[in-house]
């Protein structure tokens, strides 16, 4: 083919590249990129006719078969530049890059086994070339870690630049006749393969080079996954690292990374680590492994959304999926169960492990078998094969999954027996102090976000141990609670009655509560029941009071408490409350 040509075609296509008036669909930006490809695939040029190639996508990109097919030109056009490129050349590395982010892109939403392992395959090429070919030169720091730019004419021109920061793969621009492009560090790729390993061995190489938070958070994070006995304490540490990572003060500082910042490290990844460091403490203490499981699914709260990582969303669901079982949380509906943790893999549901299948599958179907056919299920030996499968998973393990063992067969026995449902109650009626009583109700009224409220307890209380306003379709009502425990007994009636009596007889001050109430309501509270031989006199006694003197009263016995904590949604909070009383009461 004649210069004349390919220079005109290279001529057109920056014309194309650097026009800001071409919009998807453009017929003509497509004619042009397309004679570009085609010339330069016939002078040999197969980098630059896969990068044209690449370009005509995005013009294209409402049209997703016709994109497709230019995609896979692309491919095409860039695995002929990786088989004809010198070995370790920037033009043969560069090639790869750029397949690699093109089979990403077609692969986010479907991939077929063949094709995540010809991503696998490429990734582990690129970084070979970048550890064999550079770990020797004066930038190996870069090549190996930090990752590099580079500059190209997609001619003979491949010019690369150091910067002295973690660079962000996959960012291009261009101008003129050049475009920039960034490159990953063997570090990188490594990381995204999950290739520990080969990752400590650049660790070992160029340990100076792990300078900025996310280089050192994965620094920690990689000894973390090699050595298992100190995994809580590097992830630990690889969190705290993360998290460091905020958004720099001034512009001078966002300057000195390359102009860019991400949050990937704070959203993302400090959450993870720390997620993953409560998991790996089950290994020393399997006895709190239900807390920790537990734990480390709440870490993840937050990362459903912005950043999504495969890894990421396929631990989310596997670890709150245990959280679900090993808490006695079960769905009784399996197929119910599976829906949600598709969901939260929904970006990656296609390419899951057969060991996540499998083990999501038995796990699901065997709870639902112990609540519904229980002396069939304890032979089926479903439960036994999930957690072979949970093993197989790289992202738990079988160090983990043995140290889940009892903690999973304990909610198993639990759901074969059925579910403690008294756990409130007990919790309640175990509670002797007054005080204490005083805090959770407190602490009960205040979920509603009330106006005021106050524990008012003390030797001048005038009857009103929690005092709480509430405005309801706007009226004002005043809540004064008198709090008792045990059971109502006739010798104590006399003096809780003069206590209620107090609670009306002396107004509360309007320093708090700013202004007139439109109702006043006293509430008797006791986690017990009022003895028969006082019920009458209480029953008559509050009708006497309202028939005498307007005065609303209320008894609330613990069946009463136990029911405004249940049908409230209040169990978190009684939870709450009760360690923050320092008491040690299981509800399950």
């Amino acid at each position: 083919m004649s210069s004349h040509k390919i220079e005109r075609a290279r001529d057109l296509f920056w014309k194309v590249l650097n026009s800001f008036s071409t919009m998807p669909g453009d017929v003509e930006s497509l004619q042009i990129l397309e004679l570009a490809a085609s010339e330069w695939r016939n002078a040999g040029r197969h980098f630059s006719a896969g990068y044209a190639m690449s370009r005509a996508a995005t013009v294209v990109c409402e049209e997703r078969e016709r994109m497709q097919g230019y995609i896979n030109e692309a491919f095409q056009d860039f695995q002929k530049c990786v088989e004809t490129a010198p070995l370790y050349s920037f033009e043969r590395i560069t090639a790869l890059a750029k397949w690699i982010i093109l089979l990403r892109q077609r692969t986010w939403h479907s991939a077929d086994a063949g094709s995540k392992q010809v991503l696998r395959q490429l990734s582990s090429d690129l970084a070979q070339q970048l550890v064999e070919g550079y770990r020797s030169s004066s930038h190996a720091e870069n090549f190996l870690v930090k990752g590099f730019i580079l500059t190209t004419d997609l001619e003979e021109r491949w010019e690369p630049s150091f910067p002295n920061y973690e660079v962000f793969y996959g960012q291009e621009t261009w101008t003129g006749n050049s475009i920039t492009l960034t490159l990953p560090s063997a570090f990188q790729v490594l990381i995204r393969l999950a290739d520990y390993e080969s990752a400590q061995a650049v660790i070992e190489c160029c340990p100076s080079a792990f300078s900025s938070p996310g280089l050192r958070g994965w620094m920690y994070a990689v000894q973390g996954f090699l050595r298992p006995n100190e995994a809580p304490e590097k992830f630990a540490e690889a969190a705290n690292v993360f998290a460091s990572d905020t958004h720099p003060s001034t512009m001078e500082k966002v300057m000195e990374r390359g102009g860019t910042w991400s949050s990937i490290n704070t959203d993302l990844w400090a959450r993870y680590f720390n997620s993953r460091a409560m998991l790996a403490m089950t290994i020393r203490e399997p006895a709190r492994a239900k807390e920790l499981i537990q734990m480390a699914a709440s870490t993840l709260e937050g990362t459903e959304s912005g950043w999504v990582d495969e890894s990421v969303s396929l631990y989310r669901g596997l670890i709150r999926l245990l959280a679900w079982f090993v808490g006695g949380e079960q769905i009784l509906d399996a197929e119910e169960t599976r829906e949600i943790f598709s969901w939260e893999v929904r970006f990656f549901r296609d390419i899951e492990n057969p060991d996540v299948v499998q083990f999501v599958y038995l796990l699901t179907e065997a709870f639902e078998g112990l609540q519904t056919a229980p002396t069939l299920e304890i032979t089926s030996g479903r439960l036994s094969k999930a957690l072979e499968a949970l093993a197989r998973i790289p992202l738990i393990g079988a160090e983990i999954t043995n140290a889940l063992h009892p903690s999973i067969g304990k909610s198993a026995l639990d759901t074969f027996l059925g579910p403690v449902r008294t756990g409130v109650h007990r919790a309640l009626e175990s509670i002797k102090d007054e005080i204490q009583l005083q805090k959770i109700i407190l602490r009960l009224t205040q979920s509603s976000i009330p106006a005021y409220a106050q524990r008012r307890h003390g030797p001048i209380e005038y009857g009103k141990d929690v005092v709480v306003l509430v405005e309801n379709e706007g009226r004002r009502i005043l809540k004064m609670y008198q709090v008792k425990c045990g059971d109502i007994i006739k010798p104590k009636w006399g003096a809780i009655r003069s206590e209620l009596e107090e609670a009306f007889l002396v107004p509360l001050s309007n320093l708090h509560i700013s202004g007139e109430v439109d109702s006043r309501e006293v509430i008797l509270v006791c986690n017990g029941h009022a003895n028969p031989f006082v019920e009458p006199v209480m029953e008559n006694w509050f009708k006497e009071e309202k028939r005498a003197h307007g005065r609303d009263y209320s008894f609330m016995h613990l069946d009463g408490l136990v029911k405004w904590i249940v049908e409230g949604k209040l169990v978190n909070e009684f939870e709450a409350v009760l360690r923050e009383l320092a008491i040690d009461f299981p509800l399950g």
